[in-house]
């Protein structure tokens, strides 16, 4: 998911919004700058987790969010990806099927690529209606990536648990906030960010304008149902929370 959504869904699990959630409810995607693996950020959540709940509980709130997103422990990007009731693999997926064929045009890729592709337009989408609800939230994450004390503490603690360079975390940090729309989104705006990604990853144009219109053909396609996602991703979520104390 996008972080407006991931904020979202952490306020939801942890019933309170703050500098350190906001930025451990994105933590996760730092790897789009390639400093981090996504299986180190995304499967290995419990590993940081327990590295701040035994040396930094003055921020425990950032690893409490950390793990809000993760695939492992189970958070909102288990259930958007790998597994949402007994569907092939996540929400995201299971409605980006739906799209692939449009997505390999519009997005310029070969046909193998299609449908991971299609899951982020997907994600785009649900950006956008969570947007629509919850408009601070990217001044939050905005303000949030420019504290730069607390940036400084939470990334020196994360670097030493994954024994990378000093200052590596910070700035990826600062950098993450130029691949994302987090003050006017529009699904014309997501699209640009989006086509940016893709030239930084694959050296790809897409069809902006296409992407456009395709995210918000994907608004129409995810609305039916994207509360009981939400809802049922939040309650398993705090269940195992629960069931973790």
């Amino acid at each position: 998911m996008f972080p407006i959504t991931h904020i979202y869904f952490s306020n939801k699990i942890l019933g309170k919004l703050n500098t350190m959630i906001a930025l451990g409810a994105v933590f996760p995607d730092i790897t789009i700058s390639g400093i981090l693996s996504y299986d180190k950020t995304h499967r290995e959540g419990l590993g940081l987790y327990n590295h701040f709940k035994l040396f930094h509980q003055e921020y425990i709130d950032f690893a409490n969010a950390m793990i809000t997103h993760t695939v492992d422990p189970k958070g909102l990007d288990y259930y958007g990806d790998e597994q949402y009731l007994e569907g092939y693999k996540g929400y995201c997926f299971q409605k980006g099927k739906l799209i692939e064929d449009e997505v390999i045009e519009v997005c310029n890729i070969p046909k193998e690529y299609g449908l991971w592709k299609a899951h982020n337009i997907i994600e785009m989408a649900v950006e956008l209606i969570v947007y629509e609800s919850n408009k601070e939230y990217g001044a939050l994450l905005r303000n949030s990536l420019k504290d730069e004390n607390m940036l400084q503490c939470i990334c020196s603690a994360s670097e030493d648990y994954y024994k990378i360079d000093k200052g590596a975390l910070c700035k990826s940090m600062r950098k993450f906030s130029s691949f994302v729309e987090l003050d006017d989104l529009s699904s014309l705006n997501l699209a640009k960010k989006y086509d940016m990604q893709m030239k930084a990853k694959h050296g790809i144009s897409i069809q902006i304008g296409k992407c456009s219109k395709l995210i918000e053909k994907c608004c129409n396609i995810v609305s039916e149902d994207l509360e009981s996602f939400f809802d049922y991703a939040i309650k398993q979520v705090l269940l195992s929370v629960k069931g973790d104390e």
